[in-house]
């Protein structure tokens, strides 16, 4: 296949090429263990390992499962990883320029990090791979965190977010925009095993605590940092180009949206996109007068407006040469503005 093809907006008009690389290091020191690239010293190295990687990102109250990574043709001292389980990972991912007059894609970034729960080897005749499972967070009922909130009456919840994030989790950073208006008149205190139980725990409580639609506090992780968010705080809108996307988006649900599009990083969980405005017109684009001028409209997007991700999926082949097969998918949901409050 063609590492080098990817389908813009469902036409194969770009041909920027594939990015990928993988970072697995040591908790606790932060020394890299094993790293895999398709591109050495800036390069693009056609004898790159083949991966396949299933991402699935949604905020911690509502999980929708760990990432699955593989790696084909790792070396023989890989293919049994030592100290893999519970190491960090991070898998960075999406389109770097290539061919001439290719389309200028978003720079890759991280689409993924987290600690690695299981890992494992296999070698069937002439196939050897490597397969790690990571979640975003590693701590699960069997290994339980030592999560605590000691939220005080007439305090911020902001304040005793931080405090608990910072004593169970040190070594994530925190970033929290929520109103501080989220206050109760009586303390709260509570232990929880995982953040994903403290996150549903914080939703639920806070879910039109200001007003009948106020959604209430969410939680997600990226790349070392946990995010608390709940749209009250100005967020800029990330625009997308027609050429981005792969197909026209479709409805999921009445005001929410799934949006295909050639793989990215700069979209996380909670951030806000713009859809492109208007028809295309350039060189490739064809005007058709007449009775069949309504031909022209897929040169255009049937959804206008700002929207909010609510869940991300990045799937990716890295030899497989159809454009979806390195792709992000976005659900999302109509959003009056960023900032607002939904």
């Amino acid at each position: 296949g063609d590492p080098a093809a990817a389908g813009g907006a469902g036409r194969g008009q770009r041909r920027d090429v594939r990015y990928y690389a993988i970072v697995l290091s040591d908790p606790d020191t932060g020394q890299t263990i094993r790293q895999w690239s398709s591109h050495n010293n800036g390069a693009f190295d056609p004898g790159a390992h083949q991966i396949e990687f299933d991402i699935p990102l949604s905020t911690f109250a509502a999980p929708i499962g760990a990432a699955s990574v593989k790696l084909w043709g790792p070396r023989l001292q890989d293919l049994f990883v030592p100290n893999a389980n519970g190491a960090l990972f991070t898998l960075s991912g999406g389109m770097k320029g290539g061919l001439p007059l290719a389309s200028a894609a978003p720079p890759p970034g991280v689409i993924m990090s987290g600690t690695v729960i299981q890992c494992y080897g296999n070698w069937i005749g002439t196939d050897m791979s490597i397969v790690f499972v990571v979640a975003a967070v590693g701590n699960t009922l069997d290994d339980p965190a030592n999560v605590v909130i000691d939220w005080k009456a007439g305090t911020p919840l902001g304040s005793a977010i931080a405090a608990t994030l910072r004593t169970a989790y040190p070594k994530l950073k925190q970033q929290i925009s929520i109103s501080p208006s989220l206050i109760l008149p009586h303390d709260e205190v509570g232990y929880y095993p995982t953040l994903s139980s403290f996150a549903q725990f914080v939703q639920s409580v806070t879910a039109g605590l200001l007003g009948n639609s106020y959604p209430g506090v969410q939680m997600m992780a990226h790349d070392g940092t946990v995010f608390v968010y709940d749209n009250t705080s100005p967020a800029a809108a990330v625009q997308l180009a027609f050429s981005d996307l792969i197909g026209q988006p479709t409805w999921l649900a009445p005001q929410q949206l799934s949006i295909a599009t050639v793989m990215r990083a700069d979209l996380l969980v909670g951030s806000y996109l713009k859809m492109p405005a208007g028809f295309v017109a350039g060189p490739g684009s064809v005007v058709t007068p007449g009775a069949d001028a309504l031909s022209q409209f897929r040169n255009g997007v049937a959804f206008q407006g700002t929207l909010q991700v609510n869940q991300v999926r990045h799937v990716g082949n890295f030899r497989d040469p159809n454009g979806v097969s390195w792709s992000s998918t976005f659900n999302c949901a109509f959003s009056a503005s960023p900032g607002a409050a939904q």
